[in-house]
């Protein structure tokens, strides 16, 4: 009983001290961004369900570097007349000029979401790396 109790308060405390950056980060002023796909193994839904906290941090990142619309492109294709068929991922913000691009066994709707997650980490990490420049 005393470690549920234990589990519970550390919780409330969790959830006390994050709410307020949560907050904080909804509030920050951000671009608007479209996400376009191209290659049909995903949507732009589940892109935006599974990376929705990098969506917001580069669409932040946006804002401060003056840019007010940009399309978050995916697209992703394979070379079939190789030896060994592979495919092609690239993520990109244009206007940020930031891409990402991985070679990869073929995708398929298994492994593609959590690569398109990569790539936007890496666009995120990215971006901060530009603003740690700045300072």
């Amino acid at each position: 009983m005393k470690s549920v109790f234990r589990i519970i308060t550390a919780a409330a405390i969790i959830c006390a001290v994050a709410s307020p950056v949560m907050a904080q980060q909804e509030k920050t002023p951000q671009a608007n961004y479209t996400i376009e796909v191209k290659g049909g193994l995903t949507n732009a839904a589940a892109i935006e369900a599974s990376s929705s906290n990098l969506l917001r941090y580069i669409a932040q990142y946006a804002k401060r570097e003056g840019v007010d619309n940009y399309t978050v492109k995916i697209e992703n294709f394979t070379y079939r007349n190789t030896a060994k068929p592979f495919a092609v991922l690239t993520v990109r913000a244009d206007a940020l000029k930031l891409h990402y691009t991985l070679n990869t066994p073929v995708l398929n709707n298994k492994n593609i979401l959590p690569q398109i997650k990569t790539g936007l980490a890496t666009i995120a990490q990215e971006t901060s790396d530009r603003e740690m420049k700045k300072i």
